[in-house]
């Protein structure tokens, strides 16, 4: 693939998903977008209204994961909602909000000094059920004794700051049926084929 974008999924047809807004006039305010083997953008959806701003990110950007029978999972990170959609038609099949205690909702990165952010960092689907990995600020989060700015990455300290939790829910009914959090770090999943 000659491409500028990196393919998110690859399609059972061959065909690539990229989920990210792409900056250009007849494109932005769609985050989901399929691309041809020629790295060609020829389908963008994900919204009923294209709308993009710079300053709301994760309200407007999409994570996705592989679904069940060619469908795709999508969640914007700062939302804990998820859109099952058919990527072939460009249309959403479900919308599926789920209830949480823990998950804070934002539209943009906390700084160094304020409490981190809970983000939905992956969701895929296996045997009927929705799992979700995200990451949320440490139960027993504090503000950092560094100043804000360049500092090299510190593994512990990270785990001080953030934890992350992966839940298991039902897809027909939005319960979480499964809850665990992680006090240390938890990476996402390589991108994955829809079969």
């Amino acid at each position: 693939i000659k491409s500028t974008y990196i393919p998110t999924i690859i399609l059972g047809d061959g065909t690539f998903l990229v989920a990210r807004q792409i900056q250009t006039p007849d494109l932005v305010g769609f985050p989901l977008h399929v691309m041809d083997r020629q790295g060609h953008i020829v389908r963008s959806f994900g919204a009923d209204v294209p709308q993009y701003r710079d300053d709301q990110k994760l309200q407007f950007e999409r994570v996705a994961g592989v679904g069940r029978a060619g469908t795709i999972w999508v969640a914007a990170p700062g939302r804990y909602e998820f859109e099952r959609w058919d990527p072939i038609r460009g249309t959403r099949l479900q919308t599926l909000p789920v209830k949480s205690s823990w998950f804070m909702p934002s539209s943009r990165m906390a700084r160094l000094s304020e409490r981190p952010n809970s983000l939905v960092l992956s969701l895929w689907e296996k045997d009927g059920v929705l799992w979700v990995l995200s990451r949320t600020a440490d139960a027993l989060w504090k503000p950092s004794e560094h100043r804000a700015g360049d500092r090299p990455h510190d593994d512990a300290e990270y785990d001080r700051t953030l934890d992350w939790v992966l839940e298991a829910i039902d897809p027909a009914s939005a319960a979480v049926i499964a809850h665990r959090r992680f006090g240390t770090a938890m990476w996402p999943a390589p991108p994955a084929y829809v079969v």
